[in-house]
């Protein structure tokens, strides 16, 4: 294809929320999510080689009748969510990795080290609950396309 010689639409979004190809699975609100490595598609996160997180499902959706890749999920890419945490409690600024789809642990406790983001909330007892933490999960999904 050669150069552009005049304007088009470039389609553009914000990129915050995307559609994304899913394997056949039940997916649910608030789970991590990851590219499994093979063909791309989404599935639960998982402390897993070769996975890289893809974002937190916005919508539960059941997959499991569908032909893996045939549907799509939407998955917010940017934001701070709330994560349970496994082994020893982050500190604010603390990397965090993918335990499974819901849990997030510092390094040293996972094996292959998913990244999920950055620690921006630790709540206390007066707050929610702990064994809790609030993570920005930006920098983690940035490049994981």
């Amino acid at each position: 294809m050669s150069n552009q010689t005049a304007d088009r639409e470039p389609g553009r979004q914000e990129g915050r929320q995307l559609a994304l190809p899913a394997n056949n699975l039940r997916f649910y609100r608030g789970a991590l999510v990851a590219f499994n490595g093979t063909n791309n598609y989404l599935v639960k996160a998982a402390d897993t080689a070769a996975m890289k997180l893809a974002g937190v499902v916005a919508q539960s959706t059941d997959l499991t009748s569908a032909v893996a890749g045939a549907e799509k999920v939407e998955v917010y890419r940017e934001g701070v969510f709330t994560f349970a945490v496994s082994g020893t409690a982050p500190k604010l600024g603390d990397k965090v990795y993918v335990v499974d789809d819901q849990t997030v642990g510092i390094a040293a406790t996972t094996t292959n080290d998913v990244p999920v983001g950055v620690v921006v909330d630790v709540p206390t007892s007066s707050d929610t609950a702990t064994g809790y933490c609030r993570v920005q999960i930006d920098t983690a999904v940035k490049g994981a396309l």
